[in-house]
């Protein structure tokens, strides 16, 4: 009774990995398809694809009444999931790991949603257990990865000093990013793989970017351990401007099989974090008159798989004109008629550090622009969300391991950003806890209410 007769386009299937066809949906082909349990299935999972919950929630509900499969279970709890009923979603799951005890792919969901919520231990669990069934999951392995990387950098904060190996160990699980069911993909294959090894006279590592601007922003710090005539960096050309003028910077891939190579994300393996600014020739500090200014970001890529909880609306900002001059660092954002906020044109990645440092400082959601910054020295708060957050800022605190200019409004707390501008206006630089303690007496009355003190 099939009727997937005009093929437009394909999607792959998440609880299968299967590549299927889409077909051009219409009322007429659902009911046509409305005793069919495997039909409903494929269009609800298509739904659920292209981000539209609600109806793949409807389709998939179907499908589960007309016959009950374990990829059915699984799409439907994702579309719960997505659609903010995360206890429904867990219970489906749960339910499914008690019908269907060897699904590896049950547990490795489980765990993403415990992720979400922090129960760390418990997702880690849940991933050893998914690559007990299937140790070739690629998708369990990366996701182990995060959960491994976010539980050092929380006891980092929290001054337990893990041993690098733990580390290491989560960077070894960090490589099945190329092997995940919608795998990262790099320029090149070929040539040698570096592990570490010492270079030879006249030999090169070719350094290859990898994934968003703010990664390529953030691990680029490793080509600096290298001497300049031993690395040469694939970068894209937009960013070839932030790169120490010494280094060899390209974006091609084109190089003799003979020659060592590796993805840019997979040096951290071998050196260790510093949060010193690199980038820091790229532009003359600008900053010409008295007013205090603020850079804001309401929102990152919108394709990102957590961009629901991570970014804000743009009228979320605007009290903190009581603070300064805000400048929006929004390329796509459209301000309207907010006379509160000033939209430069940012055309490049040039102008936009540029922009940047002429600013006091930069309030924005978890995006390439906190990267940048950070890399800079800018002092920049960034608001951490709620649910879904990054491994690198681990679960605690107000410091970032990985940029001294950085400080987090965890919860993506706005009562923090207050504070955190407060404590930055009156001493112009960051405060830490026990300065503050030791600098009370010296504060006024308003300077320590605002302060909380």
């Amino acid at each position: 009774m099939a009727k997937f007769t005009t093929q437009r386009s394909t999607y792959v299937d998440p609880a299968t990995g299967e590549t299927k066809r889409i077909p051009k949906i219409t009322g007429n082909l659902i009911r046509a398809n409305a005793d069919n349990p495997e039909a409903i299935y494929n269009l609800g999972t298509f739904y659920l694809q292209d981000k539209k919950y609600e109806k793949g929630l409807e389709l998939l509900a179907k499908s589960l009444k007309l016959k009950d499969t374990k990829e059915t279970r699984l799409n439907l709890a994702t579309c719960y999931k997505f659609l903010g009923n995360h206890n429904k979603a867990q219970s489906i799951i749960r339910d499914s790991i008690r019908d269907y005890p060897s699904f590896s792919l049950n547990y490795n969901n489980l765990g993403l949603m415990l992720y979400d919520f922090r129960d760390i231990p418990e997702a880690i669990k849940l991933y050893e257990k998914a690559l007990a069934l299937r140790p070739d999951y690629g998708d369990a392995k990366w996701n182990m990865a995060l959960a491994l990387n976010l539980k050092y950098f929380t006891e980092l904060e929290l001054g337990k000093n893990p041993p690098i190996e733990n580390f290491q160990k989560a960077m070894n699980y960090f490589d099945a990013r190329f092997e995940k069911s919608s795998p990262v993909k790099i320029a090149h294959h070929e040539g040698k793989l570096w592990t570490g090894e010492k270079l030879g006279e006249g030999e090169k590592l070719w350094i290859l970017c990898e994934q968003g601007v703010g990664d390529i922003i953030q691990f680029i710090r490793y080509a600096y351990c290298f001497p300049p005539d031993k690395v040469v960096l694939h970068i894209p050309t937009d960013l070839h401007f932030l790169i120490k003028k010494e280094y060899f910077v390209t974006n091609t891939t084109e190089f003799n099989n003979d020659k060592y190579w590796i993805p840019m994300m997979s040096l951290a393996k071998y050196f260790p974090i510093t949060d010193s600014a690199y980038i820091d020739h790229c532009a003359v500090k600008n900053k010409n008159n008295n007013n205090f200014s603020i850079g804001i970001v309401w929102k990152g890529n919108p394709d990102h798989a957590n961009d629901a909880n991570r970014s804000r609306m743009m009228k979320d900002f605007l009290w903190l004109a009581e603070y300064g001059s805000l400048i929006s660092l929004q390329k796509d954002g459209k301000i309207g008629n907010i006379d509160l906020i000033k939209q430069p044109k940012l055309n490049n990645w040039v102008t936009t550090v540029n922009v940047i440092n002429s600013l006091d400082i930069v309030v924005t959601v978890d995006t390439s622009i906190a990267h940048l910054c950070g890399a800079m020295g800018v002092p920049c708060i960034i608001l951490i969300p709620k649910i879904g957050i990054d491994w690198r800022w681990g679960e605690i605190g107000e410091n970032c391991i990985w940029y001294s200019s950085v400080r987090f409004a965890r919860m993506q707390s706005m009562s923090e950003v207050k504070r955190l501008i407060s404590e930055f206006k009156i001493n112009n630089c960051w405060l830490d806890k026990k300065r503050l303690e030791i600098n009370v007496n010296e504060l006024t009355a308003k300077e320590a209410s605002e302060l909380g003190v």
